[in-house]
């Protein structure tokens, strides 16, 4: 995928810089960087990664120097007091990806010519007040402060630390008392005792009425359940009602 980005980067003509050793593919494409050859393939190290090639795909290499083996001679090179100069070696490595090497030329350009502007621009310094100023110096003449990354008066600075204390109090409480509930919870699990497993009775809608029935007869059997469960039988008549209130049966037999 990498390599796949890369190559099209190159159709469009967009120019990466130089970083070392140039491979020139089969397929017409290069890559600079740092080459690495294997037995069985080519590992060039780019500023994004790193792509890795069979060597059926390399044309051939060109050994060049690295950005920084090429800074080192030209920062060599260079004289001591020429500001200039170290300015454009600043650039050059800011534009090869040496950001480091880039901000010690711009600052050995400001010292060696401090109304230097492009170098001051270049470090990110504002004029204010006729003056050539960091960031940091010129929100601090402002009477700002830095808290948690941003510039602040004072004021605010103090009270966002103090809403920050208190949301740490409440934090703090919330998880005492979800504690808490958690323990009492655990504590009526273990009280709690099932129930004993009683029967439901369901009254019948026959009940109240052979309840109160007067029968002429003294005579009373009862049948055993759970076939029948009589009210009252005798030589007349009879009642009887199946469990569960499904139906009841009346029978009566006159002589």
């Amino acid at each position: 995928m990498k390599l796949a980005i890369i190559m099209m980067l190159a159709a469009i003509g967009f120019a990466l810089p130089a970083f070392g050793d140039v491979v020139h593919l089969k397929s017409g494409g290069t890559l600079e960087g740092q080459v690495v050859e294997t037995d069985d393939a080519v590992v060039v190290k780019l500023p994004v990664g790193e792509v890795r090639l069979s060597k059926d795909a390399v044309a051939r290499i060109e050994k060049k120097e690295t950005a920084l083996e090429e800074y080192q001679k030209r920062s060599a090179a260079l004289k001591d007091d020429d500001a200039e100069g170290h300015y454009r070696l600043g650039l050059w490595a800011q534009s090869v990806g040496l950001k480091a090497q880039a901000k010690e030329q711009f600052q050995t350009t400001i010292a060696l010519k401090p109304d230097h502007a492009e170098a001051h621009k270049a470090l990110g310094h504002r004029l204010a007040n006729g003056q050539w100023v960091t960031e940091d110096q010129e929100m601090q003449a402002r009477g700002l402060l830095k808290y948690d990354g941003q510039w602040m008066t004072p004021e605010a600075a103090a009270r966002l630390q103090a809403l920050r204390a208190e949301l740490e109090v409440a934090r703090e409480k919330r998880l005492a008392a979800e504690a808490e509930l958690k323990k009492l919870q655990e504590q009526l699990k273990t009280q709690q005792k099932p129930e004993p497993n009683v029967p439901i009775y369901t009254p019948n809608p026959y009940d109240s009425y052979y309840s109160t029935r007067v029968f002429r007869s003294p005579t009373t059997y009862y049948w055993q359940a759970p076939y029948y469960i009589p009210y009252y039988t005798g030589p007349s008549f009879y009642w009887w009602h199946s469990p569960g209130g499904t139906h009841s049966y009346h029978h009566e037999h006159r002589r």
